[in-house]
């Protein structure tokens, strides 16, 4: 998948829908069971909705997730 607000690439792994039965706190958890150590990150939820808030607060947003995808600036030159 290609973000391209940020210019990041994912892979997705796993897209579920899970019914919740009553109301609480629920907690996510994973790990890799044969022990790969590396990065992940989740998005929860159905939808992308921002609000004014948000898109003004992006610009910092955005500095922090392209070096989490190790984004190099050299390589987005070249593209």
């Amino acid at each position: 998948m290609h973000d391209h607000f940020t210019g990041t690439d994912s892979w997705i792994l796993r897209n579920d829908n899970v019914q919740l039965t009553r109301p609480g706190k629920y907690y996510l958890v994973a790990c890799s069971p044969d022990g790969k150590i590396g990065k992940l990150w989740l998005s929860i939820g159905r939808r992308e909705a921002f609000t004014l808030k948000d898109w003004l607060e992006f610009p910092s947003w955005k500095k922090k997730i392209r070096p989490f995808h190790e984004v190099d600036k050299k390589e987005v030159k070249e593209k």
